[in-house]
């Protein structure tokens, strides 16, 4: 065999070799380091680079590949960093072997070899002293050509791989999405009815009882308003947080609307006593959250709760689970709802009696919506009388008689009416009746004392952005003087919202439409925001005034509140005069009237126009309707 004929199986030995070394790997980072290991071996090499171009659109490589500049990523063997003195040299034979297959450069005792990697970059093989050989060069150019391919095949490979990850992380995220809250990472309602499903299943089958706690931060609405939603968001967070330090890891604790919480204890005992009783320890720890201050962006803020609680299984409940863990959401829901009207900041746990005025209670407002047309509203007229006798007023009082329900209290159908948003019509209603009314009054031969009709207006009508226009749209059509028709709102509802308020009790003063405080004295400021408001009388609460001679702290309070009127200049009304004593005690006092029961109970609108053309003085009995 010739010289020639050895060289030449040399040379294809050593391709063979190295093209094996590529082989079918599709890890690139494995298969790269057993071509560049190979190659040092079969060729006498101090080091092999290979420089990846494009490779910012790939994904990650392999570990030890180094960025050289925003276009170039190498990796070597041996391994090399940035400061290498070869690193100018490697990136010229990188650009210059874009336009030849191999190119060779010498520096010193150093020989290079660089090899065009298509759609890859390119490789550069270092020998010392000895260049080589021109043939073998040539013969692994096919070699490189195809380590290209199995890099592109490699990222390719990777690529996919990436997208599958991140597939399959985005459907976890929307499934995580779907069961727990953004804010909080807490299960979600969804995710809460699924545990709460078998823990009940559990509690039923082992008989032993649990609890639902329905948590509702007192007031959160004011922090949102005064801090910023930012802030809110923050202290719902800090919040739950605390909770999750209460609940056990068998417990769940979930985030249920906006300030809602809905905390599920499990395992709290075989009796009901006993898991009443811990239910009431977990509540305290609850209620002890909102007694320390949460501190929220550099701000102390106190939050207090409103908890109902429910344990089960009841074995009043009857149905599937799904439908016995509705009614446990629900159960716990009403309770937190009596927590709040009885005052906030305390617990209530679930009883049948709520369950019956839940029920009571949906069924007024399923009859209110259909009130107004079938005009089962009527207005009841109570007489203002001076101190001299007269009928100088009247205040008119809604009442309402249905079909189904018949006569229901005020105290009890306009809080459903409010809540239910079917208020803001029966309030124009109410006014539109009352305007009508007064137009009547004022009409030839009417009352000559009679000055003014008050009607009580709710806070969410005042609320309403038209409120303005609406009333006196109402006085306009109806005929009337606007001094003939006055305003009652409530303390408490004017200083809910003063600012608005007093905006739009000045416009309808320009109007010359007045208003009254009512029921003054039971809110919870009235002293420092009283001489804030625009009005022209304040009405001294009925809980001041009626058996007053026989409560000298009342009378403290009544002669206050009389004084305070004069200086200010106000209108003073007592109401809920029930007796003579009543009537002596203020007959004496500077009040501008008087109204209750002494002188005429409620009475329909002929019996008023009855009693305006006959009249009655100060010091007889009572007026009959």
């Amino acid at each position: 065999m010739s010289d020639n004929q050895i060289r030449t199986l040399g040379i294809v030995a050593v391709q063979h070799e190295l093209a094996m070394a590529i082989g079918l790997d599709l890890n690139l980072e494995r298969m790269l380091q057993i071509f560049m290991r190979t190659c040092v071996r079969r060729l006498g090499l101090r080091s092999i680079q290979i420089l990846f171009d494009r490779s910012g659109d790939d994904p990650t490589i392999v570990d030890g590949v180094i960025s050289i500049d925003e276009r170039i990523r190498r990796i070597s063997l041996p391994r090399m960093d940035r400061k290498a003195p070869s690193l100018a040299l490697m990136k010229s034979l990188a650009y210059q072997v874009e336009a030849s297959a191999v190119i060779h450069q010498t520096v010193g005792d150093r020989h290079y070899t660089a090899y065009r990697m298509p759609k890859v970059g390119c490789a550069i093989v270092e020998r010392v002293n000895n260049v080589l050989d021109g043939n073998v060069a040539r013969s692994l150019i096919p070699v490189f050509e195809r380590l290209a391919l199995s890099c592109l095949a490699c990222i390719e490979h990777q690529r996919a791989l990436n997208e599958v990850a991140a597939r399959k992380q985005a459907e976890a995220m929307v499934v995580h999405q779907s069961s727990y809250d953004s804010l909080t990472d807490l299960p979600n309602r969804l995710t809460l009815y699924r545990w709460l499903r078998k823990s009940l299943a559990a509690a039923i089958r082992h008989e032993r009882y649990g609890a639902v706690f329905f948590i509702d931060l007192d007031r959160f609405k004011y922090v949102n308003d005064s801090f910023g939603h930012g802030i809110g968001d923050s202290l719902l967070v800090a919040f739950s947080q605390r909770l999750q330090d209460i609940a056990r890891a068998e417990d769940t604790l979930a985030r249920v609307g906006g300030d809602e919480f809905i905390l599920v204890v499990n395992d709290l005992g075989h009796d009901a006593t006993v898991a009443e009783s811990s239910a009431r320890v977990i509540a305290e720890r609850i209620s002890e959250i909102g007694k320390t201050p949460t501190n929220v962006d550099g701000l102390s803020i106190h939050v207090s709760t409103s908890v109902g609680i429910t344990l089960f299984p009841r074995l009043e409940e009857t149905g599937d689970l799904d439908t016995q863990c509705e009614a446990l959401i629900r159960h716990a829901d009403t309770a937190m709802y009596h927590a709040k009207e009885a005052g906030r900041d305390r617990y209530v746990f679930f009883s049948m009696d709520m369950l019956n005025a839940l029920n009571r209670r949906l069924q007024i407002e399923r009859e209110l919506r259909q009130a107004l047309s079938r005009e089962e509203f009527m207005l009841l007229y109570q007489p203002l009388v001076s101190l001299h006798g007269d009928i100088v007023g009247a205040e008119a009082l809604l009442r309402w008689n249905n079909r189904t329900l018949g006569f229901v209290s005020p105290a009890e159908f306009i809080p459903v009416a409010e809540e239910a948003g079917l208020i803001v019509g029966i309030g124009m209603w109410v006014i539109q009746r009352a305007c009508a009314v007064v137009k009547r009054v004022y009409a030839p031969s009417g009352a000559s004392t009679f000055r003014y009709l008050s009607v009580n207006v709710s806070p969410r009508q005042v609320w309403q952005t038209n409120f303005v226009e609406q009333v006196a749209e109402c006085v306009r059509h109806a005929g009337i003087s606007p001094s003939a028709l006055r305003l009652e709102i409530t303390e408490s509802a004017a200083l809910d919202n003063i600012d608005d308020t007093i905006r739009k009790i000045q416009r309808l003063n320009k109007v010359g439409i007045g208003f009254a405080l009512d029921d003054f004295g039971t809110g919870y400021s009235s002293l420092s925001h009283l001489h804030r408001l625009p009005v022209s009388a304040l009405k001294i609460d009925r809980s001041f005034v009626t058996g007053i001679s026989r409560h000298p702290e009342n009378q403290v309070i009544a002669d206050a509140t009389i004084a305070m009127a004069t200086h200010l200049q106000l209108e003073c009304i007592v109401e809920g005069v029930e007796t003579q004593d009543d009537v002596d005690y203020f007959k004496d006092r500077p009040i501008h009237a008087m109204q209750g029961y002494f002188f005429a109970k409620p009475m329909s609108e002929e019996a008023f126009f009855e009693l305006l053309a006959r009249g009655r003085a100060l010091s007889q009995p009572r007026l009959q309707a």
